[in-house]
């Protein structure tokens, strides 16, 4: 569809080319005589004619302004284009884009953690009854193979292992009787009650960290797992909301695109049939006033017909009125 100043330029010749038409002004009063016949430059006419740049010039100022409206219009229908198809695209993102993925929430364990040991500092008391039995030592095994049965009627002692016999220490001159030093006392070996007790205090304490780190971490992936889920299920709700807001939001523009285009295609039209309109009657004012003066010439001059210029084939004794006529339009 052509613009308004392609239009406008199209009246514009348009109006220029009406004068050019075959034109001739008969002169009543001089019907009865033998005048001469006289022709013009129409379009010299035209193109020379003051009021005519005038009439341009407003005429192009009233264009302007026309297409300046014209323009906003079209600018409103380019920027309501722009927003329908950006919010497709993001429309066909949504659609097109992977669901989060739901993570079922674990519930947390409510029992319990277990109740840290208490572990006294002090030794447990520990009765004889607890104590490990001594293997007993027969009279064989006591017996050294090497030595003979002895009688247990006579009253022979029985002589004391090496180790066992005290030990008898004379020293001249430093002592005054032998020192006799006893041999030790040998002591059957007990295991100790405090270091394991203190060992299996350690060892319930370390599985009862170790229980408690347990429920800590599962309690802490449950919270995990449920927060993921309601992120998931929050971001899920979300997409929806805005798929639904870009359908009502895309229906809405495009009704409203369809009504902008309707409206301006008839917005447009009447404004050329205004332009043409307008052109037409400023045309027939400016070709008036020429008809008027030219009317004027050819009666000073004597002429009986006037015809244009470009329309004569053969005349004889014809008459340009040209410059007259130019003349007495630029004293109006």
């Amino acid at each position: 569809m052509p613009t308004l100043r392609t239009f406008a330029a199209l009246l514009l010749a348009l109006a220029a080319a009406q004068p050019a038409a075959a034109m001739e002004v008969s002169l009543e009063e001089n019907r009865a005589e033998r005048g001469s016949i006289g022709y013009v430059d129409i379009q010299r006419v035209f193109q020379r004619f003051p009021q005519t740049h005038k009439a341009k010039q407003s005429f192009q100022e009233i264009v302007r302004q026309a297409e300046d409206q014209v323009n906003l219009r079209r600018a409103e229908i380019l920027a309501l284009r722009s927003e329908i198809s950006k919010q497709q695209v993001e429309l066909d993102l949504l659609k097109n884009a992977p669901l989060p993925v739901q993570v079922p929430a674990v519930e947390a364990s409510t029992a319990p953690a277990p109740a840290p040991v208490e572990v006294s500092s002090a030794a447990p008391s520990v009765s004889p009854s607890a104590a490990p039995a001594l293997p007993e030592i027969s009279t064989e095994t006591a017996t050294l193979p090497a030595e003979p049965a002895v009688d247990a009627s006579s009253s022979a002692v029985v002589p004391d292992l090496p180790g066992m016999k005290p030990l008898t220490i004379n020293l001249p001159g430093l002592t005054t009787a032998p020192m006799v030093v006893e041999p030790p006392q040998e002591t059957a070996a007990v295991p100790s009650v405090s270091t394991a007790a203190a060992a299996a205090a350690e060892a319930a304490v370390a599985r009862a960290e170790e229980e408690r780190l347990a429920a800590e971490q599962a309690q802490r992936q449950a919270r995990e797992r449920a927060q993921a889920a309601e992120l998931a299920a929050a971001t899920a709700r979300a997409r929806e909301a805005r798929l639904k807001e870009l359908q009502d939001s895309l229906e809405l523009k495009r009704k409203q695109l369809a009504a902008k285009e309707e409206e301006f295609q008839k917005h447009q039209s009447q404004v050329e049939r205004n332009l043409l309109e307008l052109e037409n009657r400023r045309s027939e004012i400016l070709l008036g006033k020429i008809y008027t003066v030219i009317q004027e010439v050819a009666r000073e001059n004597g002429v009986g017909v006037v015809v244009d210029k470009n329309q004569i084939l053969f005349g004889q004794n014809s008459v340009d009125l040209t410059e007259k006529v130019i003349k007495k339009l630029e004293g109006l």
